[in-house]
């Protein structure tokens, strides 16, 4: 059975090599944007310029390319390759300098075991980001669009894959990488997120030891772990509303005519994060109104509410004309919420994501795990250095109402997930860092939070090793991807299966992981989220029977087939079994499952829907 890739190129050191390049491609281009003054003395007050190079560079990027992805067919398709051609030549110049440079460079490590732990902390973090794909989501739905994107020059509007409607911006750097043939670039731009935030955090070099604490608790925070490990486009985009943040707050020395422009910079990158992932329209709301307010103050506001009108316009409005065509919804409900609702089914699974894990203790997990295994879904005790802002009330009252008002709308209104809040606490460790509190701070909790990070080392290390060893060759990456990515052996099964049968049609299947599909795949999220029996949910059906899928695919144990007993009435016919063909994989090593079967079932689509035994289902 072949192995399964996502790009063009077989060699994952290449891949590697390829990302790396793409990084510092970026990197120039970013180098090059900030030559721009005015730009620079906007950020020089909070942050080392470089460590936000490719902040500016990654979101100008997709501000140009989204709607361009959005509206230009099939000229997308060449358009985006033309793009990762020109960053992978800046990537490669750059690669050439530096090397030209090694011969002078002097490292200097400070002996002090805290900064030796940050680095390997920091050069594990990468290793973790550089291993193969093996996340849930990443595997299921975002290098799913990611792949069709490339491929096809256009994001995917299946009606009966729920989880693509979640996709946006962010995917067109995964979709870069995959280009470029590499595969792991997608989650190394996410890594890059945490060298943003310790440029911020470090910029204050009068301060180094009060620096390196608040390091230290953001690199310690367990749910790094889950980020770094991930396509999915949120620890880098909580570093660039983190940067605006920084520059709102504290980049308090601008010059009056840069002021506007330092608002202008604010809305754009808060805009185009919303559209890489809709929780940030939160941080778009509550850091906009701060916006408005320093305006006024500034007796600027007229010229700021119409920049900030003019940004949502350029970035947010082409979304939504774009869904606007293709859930055939009204635009003034997507201004109200950015996911179309209105369409049946859709409306289930919005649902469906605001309220899963609601019954869980959201509090308690942001602080320690429920137990070892979903260790990565933990802030630390770090968090509770909110309670220290409160010490110097006066001095950190906007601080304290932002943030605070991050929590109460995000706990009521937000994802019911601990990471969600990941991004306030990015602004905690800021505040503290840029108010001189770090005196405030108990010396017993200094020392529990060193504690907490010399805990997690462990974690890194293991990750580290885990998931990068993929990158020596084909070998150890089909052995790292069967270990920790959940499905891939099933897909692996089902690809070789279906290629001797010659069939090349659609399937359906039952596991979530269906970008390792070589078929079109048509996911179970249509059965759990619709009805097809009732006459509102025709669309799907028929969408269904004009693909005519003639397999099922699934999985399970003989005394277990719950993943297929919806069909058991449709007088399905198993074609294939694969015996013991995978496991309950996963990236936890306390996280692993039981053994299971693969089952590839005939089905005729003609009994649909009536033959659905909707009962088991549910």
């Amino acid at each position: 059975m072949n192995n399964i890739f996502h790009t063009w190129n077989t060699i994952p050191i290449l891949s590697l090599f390829l990302s790396i390049s793409l990084l510092l491609g970026f990197y120039q281009i970013g180098k090059i944007i900030f030559y721009n003054k005015s730009l620079r003395n906007i950020f020089i007050e909070v942050s080392d310029i470089k460590y936000q190079y490719l902040i500016i560079s990654v979101n100008f990027i997709l501000i140009i390319s989204y709607p361009i992805t959005l509206f230009f067919g099939l000229l997308t398709k060449y358009y985006l390759i033309l793009l990762s051609v020109i960053v992978l030549i800046l990537g490669f110049y750059k690669l050439v300098a530096l090397l030209l440079k090694l011969k002078n460079l002097e490292f200097s490590i400070k002996k002090n075991i805290n900064i030796f732990f940050v680095f390997v902390a920091i050069l594990g973090y990468f290793l973790i980001s550089s291993g193969p794909i093996t996340s849930a989501d990443s595997l299921d739905y975002h290098l799913y669009v990611s792949k069709f994107l490339a491929e096809n020059g256009e994001y995917p509007n299946s009606l009966n894959h729920f989880h693509t409607k979640l996709s946006g911006a962010g995917e067109i750097i995964i979709t870069l990488g995959l280009i470029s043939g590499a595969e792991q670039f997608g989650s190394i731009i996410q890594f890059t997120g945490i060298l943003s935030i310790i440029g911020v955090l470090k910029k204050n070099s009068d301060k180094i030891k009060d620096n390196l604490f608040y390091i230290i608790v953001l690199l310690g925070s367990p749910v790094l772990l889950f980020f770094c490990s991930s396509l999915k486009p949120q620890l880098f985009q909580i570093a660039s509303t983190s940067l605006v943040f920084s520059i709102l707050l504290f980049a308090n020395n601008v010059a009056k005519k840069d002021i506007i422009k330092k608002y202008l910079l604010s809305f754009l990158i808060l805009a185009i994060c919303t559209q890489v992932k809709f929780s940030f329209m939160l941080s778009y709301f509550i850091l906009g109104l701060y916006i408005l307010y320093d305006s006024f103050k500034n007796k600027i506001f007229i010229k700021t509410f119409f920049i900030s009108i003019l940004t949502y316009l350029a970035v947010m409005l082409p979304p939504m004309v774009w869904k606007k065509i293709k859930y055939e919804t009204d635009i003034f409900n997507l201004i109200l919420n950015p996911f179309p609702i209105d369409k049946p089914g859709l409306d289930n699974f919005y649902n469906y994501l605001i309220n899963a894990g609601r019954s869980n203790d959201i509090i308690l997990g942001i602080i320690i795990p429920d137990n070892f295994s979903t260790m990565t879904n933990a802030l630390g005790i770090g968090i509770l250095l909110y309670f220290v802002l409160f010490k110097k009330f006066n001095k950190n009252l906007i601080p304290i109402i932002l943030i605070t008002s991050f929590f109460i709308i995000g706990y009521f209104k937000g994802q019911p997930a601990s990471r969600f809040f990941f991004e306030p606490f990015v602004w905690i460790l800021i505040v503290l860092n840029k108010s001189d509190t770090n005196n405030d701070v108990p010396k017993l909790f200094k020392f529990l939070v060193v504690c907490q990070f010399f805990l997690v080392i462990p974690a890194i290390i293991y990750g580290a090793y885990n998931l990068s060893q993929g990158n020596i060759n084909s070998n150890f990456r089909d052995k790292v991807l069967t270990k920790n990515a959940s499905g891939y052996s099933l897909f692996k099964w089902a690809n070789y299966e279906l290629k001797k049968m010659n069939y090349e049609g659609p399937i359906f299947s039952m596991h979530r992981s269906i970008s390792l599909s070589n078929n079109l795949p048509i996911s179970s999220d249509v059965f759990w989220l619709t009805f097809l029996k009732e006459e509102k949910y025709n669309d799907y059906l028929a969408e269904i029977k004009n693909l005519n899928p003639r397999y099922i695919l699934s999985y399970g144990t003989e005394n277990n087939e719950q993943n297929h007993i919806l069909f058991k009435k449709c007088q399905i016919k198993l074609v294939k079994m694969g015996e013991k063909v995978g496991n309950h994989a996963s990236r936890k090593p306390f996280g692993r499952g039981n053994i299971y079967n693969g089952y590839l079932f005939e089905i005729d689509t003609k009994k649909l829907p009536n033959c659905l035994d909707y009962d088991k289902l549910y």
